[in-house]
């Protein structure tokens, strides 16, 4: 819930370690953004990442359409003891990936189911989302 920009709820995918389920608590009148499959690398990990990339997302047992984001310049802070082993600071890296933008859902519990695969990675993840008011 921390440092969540304004015009949308990012929510958290997984290094592909299995089966993972969470809950969270969303405010309500938010659209969600759910990655499917994602990678930072460089230009050309990304071309042979997302050659295989596929998934889906279900929102409450209905399909999500999903996003293709091709190599795109990023940068971001990492901290000390990240699961991806980088050095702690500012990293200059490029990102890709599959995702889901979902429109803000109504008031109450939603089920939303996380399935993706790239380059032998697996994403398996169910959110039960408790959505409230504003």
């Amino acid at each position: 819930m921390r440092d969540q920009p304004v015009e949308v709820w990012l929510l958290a995918g997984s290094l592909g370690e299995g089966p993972v389920e969470r809950q969270c608590r969303v405010p309500a009148s938010k659209p969600l953004l759910a990655p499917v499959v994602n990678l930072a690398t460089d230009v050309a990990g990304c071309e042979k990442f997302m050659k295989n990339a596929q998934g889906e997302v279900l929102m409450d047992g209905s399909t999500q359409a999903l996003t293709r984001v091709s190599a795109t310049p990023f940068t971001y802070e990492a901290r000390a003891g990240n699961p991806y082993g980088t050095s702690a600071g500012r990293i200059n890296s490029v990102g890709c990936g599959l995702y889901a933008w979902i429109a803000a859902p109504a008031s109450g519990e939603h089920e939303l189911v996380i399935r993706g695969s790239a380059n032998g990675r697996d994403v398996d993840v169910k959110y039960k989302l408790i959505v409230g008011a504003d």
